[in-house]
């Protein structure tokens, strides 16, 4: 059984105080969440917000998103492509570095799910890296940079870290930023350097097992995987959602743009 450090519940007991417990801890922890088609993830997706993304009828037709918007996270035998013509890591068995989701979104998601359906026999094991515990240990020009000025993101120029209502929040990714070194200054270069490496050695190693599903603030945290056997049939299913409540939005917001 995966032991994590925040609260979990039985998929038969969720109720309404997962908004709550997200915003008090930053994450939680649904178990024996059914794995046969994605009807109980569609219901907690629904009581928690709306998706962060248009329908594609082109990703359903290939069978990388189920519904609308849950993405499969398994290795492809063909990778998808990014924007940048490099392969979509969650469609290979690489390691991914720490990051938050959708860093390039204009809007990026407020709450990331992630059902695991079938796990790897070998590796694949998801970590994570709370930004509360990142934050004491940078250094005081790190975090400066970090707060007060500018990284492109996209179409955007935004923070890299702020703190809204007693937390600490990041919008991360080393991989898109690489691709805007040139823009960057020294400094710059180094407070994201001490993030990545403060990260990585704050984080703790998560084994998702079939029926699991996490749920956490995109910005609370950062996450990412480690590489999986190849031939390994893991699967999982990954939603990004925006918060409908009025009173979970004022909880969740702040994205850290310009």
């Amino acid at each position: 059984m995966t032991t994590v450090p925040f609260p979990h519940y039985e998929a038969r007991l969720f109720d309404g105080g997962i908004i709550d417990q997200l915003h008090r801890t930053g994450a939680v922890l649904i178990r024996d969440l059914d794995v046969n088609d994605n009807r109980a993830l569609l219901t907690i997706c629904q009581f928690i917000g709306r998706p962060t993304q248009a329908r594609n009828p082109d990703a359903e037709s290939r069978g990388i998103v189920e519904d609308g918007f849950v993405h499969r996270v398994e290795a492809l035998l063909s990778p998808l492509k990014d924007r940048h013509g490099a392969a979509v890591l969650s469609t290979t068995n690489l390691e991914f570095q720490l990051h938050t989701d959708e860093f390039f979104a204009d809007n990026p998601a407020e709450v990331v799910l992630l059902h695991c359906v079938r796990s790897a026999q070998d590796g694949g094991a998801s970590i994570f890296s709370v930004v509360n515990d990142i934050v004491p240990l940078l250094s005081a020009g790190a975090i400066d940079q970090l707060m007060n000025s500018f990284f492109p993101a996209g179409n955007s120029l935004v923070h890299l870290l702020w703190r809204k209502e007693g937390n600490w929040n990041a919008r991360f990714n080393p991989y898109e930023l690489s691709y805007a070194v040139g823009a960057l200054s020294k400094d710059q270069r180094s407070a994201i350097s001490m993030f990545e490496h403060v990260a990585t050695a704050c984080s703790f190693r998560m084994a998702l097992e079939p029926g699991d599903c996490l749920i956490w603030l995109n910005h609370r945290m950062v996450h990412g995987r480690e590489s999986f056997g190849p031939g390994q049939e893991r699967l999982l299913k990954r939603v990004r959602l925006h918060v409908n409540d009025p009173r979970g939005m004022r909880a969740f917001s702040g994205s850290g743009g310009s």
